[in-house]
């Protein structure tokens, strides 16, 4: 049985700040112990204070 590949749902980040975005994706390259909770709204939140200059 040969494998395929399954195609990801799109992620819209047309809403997204860019600034926050790359400031996020750097954080969790330094912390790699906070990545299981990315997604959660408690993470959202934390990442909101750690990263005050960004707006989210």
């Amino acid at each position: 049985m040969a494998w395929h590949p399954v195609e990801p749902e799109a992620l819209h980040t047309d809403s997204v700040d860019a600034g926050f975005l790359a400031a996020v994706i750097g954080h969790y390259v330094d912390h790699p112990e906070h990545r299981a909770a990315i997604g959660s709204p408690a993470e959202y939140e934390r990442l909101l204070a750690e990263l005050p200059e960004r707006n989210g």
